[in-house]
């Protein structure tokens, strides 16, 4: 018949592992921060072991077993990286067992974060306004509009409300611009498209700083 009161206790640390990668982008002529994003980089993983009572209160001996078990789970190169994470969860350890004075046992979870930084670059070179999407693997990209010499050729075709009555029978030709919905004006500039759909100048360039294409046919512009 076992005798609980004689068994010796128990010291269990359980690790749960997050890998991710952070992914940061900068302007490459500015290096002004534009995004960061974070993923993950791998499955998480959990790990559970039993430190041997009489190493639990010996910071060093209780760092230097949990070294192993931390190397081997997280499968670095980098020594002084296993080494920290392994210091951290021993001393940690070691002090919970002396405020208990090793007479009764007990289970530390430690949650190790790794993040691993990648800095991009990104030429933003005739992008007023840097847009990001995100890919099917939640990376970013950048959506690049028109480029600066599309829309200053756009601008020498400007024109305004009483010209479009010379146009007969154009079906492209509406009395509201379809961006921003307001109707069109003698006072405001237009601006036709190769497509032929017409939109109020300063909407359509708003627009073609974001995207390349026709908002409402989707007709590439470049």
């Amino acid at each position: 018949m076992h005798d609980s009161c004689n068994a010796k206790p128990l010291f269990q640390v359980s690790i749960l592992l997050q890998r991710k990668n952070k992914v940061t982008w900068k302007d490459s002529r500015s290096g002004e921060l534009l995004l960061e994003n974070e993923h993950p980089s791998c499955p998480d993983s959990h790990r559970s072991c039993l430190v041997p009572p009489q190493l639990v209160s010996l910071p060093d001996s209780c760092t230097s077993y949990m070294c192993g078990i931390v190397s081997d789970m997280l499968n670095l190169d980098d020594v002084s990286l296993c080494h920290d994470v392994a210091s951290n969860i021993g001393s940690f350890v070691s002090d919970f067992a002396k405020e208990r004075a090793g007479r009764q046992g007990f289970c530390v979870l430690a949650h190790v974060v790794i993040v691993e930084d990648f800095v991009e670059e990104v030429n933003l070179d005739g992008i007023n306004v840097p847009i990001f999407d995100f890919d099917e693997e939640d990376h970013a990209v950048v959506s690049r509009g028109a480029s600066i010499s599309t829309l200053n050729k756009f601008k020498k075709e400007r024109f305004h409300m009483k010209e479009t009555q010379d146009v007969d029978g154009d079906e492209s030709c509406c009395d509201s611009c379809v961006v921003c919905l307001e109707r069109f004006s003698a006072r405001v500039g237009l601006t036709r498209l190769p497509c032929k759909h017409i939109f109020h100048e300063q909407c359509i360039f708003d627009w073609l700083k974001k995207s390349t294409s026709c908002p409402l046919c989707r007709y590439e512009v470049e």
